[in-house]
């Protein structure tokens, strides 16, 4: 049972008493509630939405108790799931915006190793900056072509997602969260498509 009030007027919502000749057996529909009104069309009541209703149909309550009932029916409801088009987008996304990174990471490897000074980069777990920087241009590059083409696509999504942890978790853990966003953009994203595979639209599917 559900009631409202407003000043003087109270309005008594019994769904054990919805008129079932308003709903289409053929039909999907929600109950709601939704702008109660007066006989004259002055609002006496709140509004109860539904989150699985689109379309509603308007019908007018009264003082008296139930006079009507809002229906609406369930579009999402009855919606087939996209998901195989929903990790091709995710797909596209996250490898397509990862290659301009991995691709300076691989120009700064080139340049670093034809410099004086050597290879200047994050030491990861004391393997080296040339061996650090090799296996980020691993990540962020060789890993998103695979994410892009769907082939080994969990296995470059995993890369990418351990390359994107590190940068966000070692070499940005004492940074602000601002620093740590742009890696943490990809990191989930590519966490996401590690777990959940490349979908239907995949060479993996072949």
């Amino acid at each position: 049972m559900l009631f409202d009030e407003v000043g003087q007027a109270r309005v008594n919502f019994d769904f054990a008493k919805i008129p079932f000749h308003l709903f289409e057996p053929s039909q999907q529909y929600v109950p709601l509630v939704f702008g109660i009104e007066d006989a004259t069309g002055q609002p006496v009541g709140r509004k109860f939405f539904s989150s699985h209703s689109l379309i509603y149909k308007k019908y007018q309550f009264n003082r008296q108790g139930l006079g009507g009932v809002l229906v609406g029916k369930n579009y999402f409801g009855r919606m087939k799931p996209l998901h195989d088009w929903g990790l091709l987008i995710l797909r596209l996304g996250t490898g397509g915006l990862m290659l301009p990174h991995g691709w300076s990471k691989l120009n700064r490897l080139i340049e670093g190793l034809g410099a004086a000074e050597g290879v200047k980069f994050y030491d990861w777990l004391g393997l080296g900056s040339t061996a650090s920087l090799c296996l980020t241009v691993v990540g962020e590059l060789v890993a998103p072509i695979l994410v892009l083409i769907g082939w080994k696509s969990r296995w470059g999504a995993a890369l990418m997602a351990i390359t994107m942890g590190v940068a966000a978790f070692m070499v940005h853990w004492e940074d602000p969260l601002s620093d740590k966003e742009h890696a943490l953009l990809f990191f989930f994203p590519a966490l996401v498509l590690a777990l959940m595979g490349p979908g239907k639209w995949s060479l993996d599917r072949k």
